[in-house]
């Protein structure tokens, strides 16, 4: 489901899901009920569908007998965090990310810079953004990483070097087939540059 989405395909990541005998929808448990989950949140989170993402999460949660390993327990973080800010519960979402493992755990940086762009706080979420630079290793990370970076330019009324920059995560992201996420960013990127210099790629 994971690579189904990370080539922008959605329905066919559903598919996939619809086959895992009810994994992710609070009746397994373990890691693979743990990853199943994360894709069924994300897919919802794509969709618009906030509350039944969170309610997967949550019957996830409640069905657990054992904490998930910790990069999936990020996983799960960052997706909560951004259903909370797709009903613009913003207050949520902060909660969550405090008590996350947050800043060393690199894959909260994006949901990070999310939460304090939804709060138009342009001066903690370039804090945030060096923080995770400081981590820069030519990965897919660094493309996600400048994709947050093209936004909080764009906020900031520098919507130049915004367009240029998003021209540029969208055409390394067209050569590394990763478009999850632009899915997985949601509207807190479509409403941006990606928006302004063409739909994200699918």
């Amino acid at each position: 489901a994971h690579l189904y989405r990370e080539e922008g395909d959605p329905e066919a990541a559903l598919r996939w899901l619809q086959g895992m005998a009810g994994f992710g929808t609070g009746t397994g448990t373990g890691t693979v009920a743990a990853l199943a989950t994360v894709e069924w949140a994300l897919l919802d989170l794509s969709a618009g569908r906030a509350a039944d993402g969170l309610e997967k999460l949550h019957r996830y949660e409640l069905a657990a007998d054992a904490p998930s390993p910790p990069l999936i327990a990020v996983a799960l973080q960052a997706a909560e965090i951004r259903l909370h800010l797709l009903r613009d519960d913003v207050a949520k979402a902060e909660r969550v990310l405090r008590t996350s493992p947050w800043p060393a755990a690199s894959g909260l940086a994006g949901a990070a810079i999310q939460v304090a762009l939804a709060r138009s706080d342009l001066e903690l979420a370039t804090r945030r953004l060096s923080l995770w630079m400081g981590g820069r290793s030519g990965d897919d990370g660094e493309i996600e990483r400048d994709m947050w970076e093209a936004a909080i330019a764009f906020d900031a009324g520098h919507r130049r070097q915004a367009l240029k920059s998003a021209g540029r995560v969208v055409r390394a992201a067209e050569e590394r087939r990763m478009f999850r996420m632009f899915i997985d960013a949601g509207p807190a990127v479509h409403r941006r540059p990606a928006n302004v210099g063409g739909a994200p790629p699918r």
